[in-house]
């Protein structure tokens, strides 16, 4: 009888370490994702600035900071990679929550001033 019991918390607790690790691997491989579109963000970013600067240039160098197209392009991705931001907080505050008693009292606020943000930034 001992040895049954034996058996059976060493099968818990190999389950339990099998679980963390999938868990582990699954938040490791989410960040890792993460950071590649983050990077990926940022290179378009560049590349959407810096060739606004050249059509900037290239129209009319002395009013470089005020030609619409740089203004335009600027504030456009400056708002979706502001955006984008808020939503990958929102998920990871959703990541943090799931397993906490608390997940409701926290998602539902956390998703409405995320959504709020997103319509209302691009406004101003």
């Amino acid at each position: 009888m001992l040895q049954i019991v034996i058996i059976v918390i060493i099968v818990i607790i190999v389950i339990i370490v099998i679980i963390v690790i999938i868990v582990i691997i699954v938040i490791i491989v989410i960040i890792v994702i993460i950071v590649i579109i983050v990077i990926i963000v940022i290179i378009v970013i560049i590349v959407i600035i810096v060739w606004g600067l050249k059509c900037s240039f290239l129209s009319n160098p002395l009013l470089l900071l005020s030609h619409y197209r740089f203004v335009f392009w600027f504030h456009t991705f400056s708002s979706l990679f502001f955006m984008f931001f808020i939503h990958i907080s929102l998920v990871f505050s959703s990541l943090i929550f799931s397993f906490s008693p608390y997940r409701f009292s926290y998602s539902f606020p956390n998703f409405l001033s995320s959504h709020a943000i997103f319509i209302i930034f691009p406004i101003i």
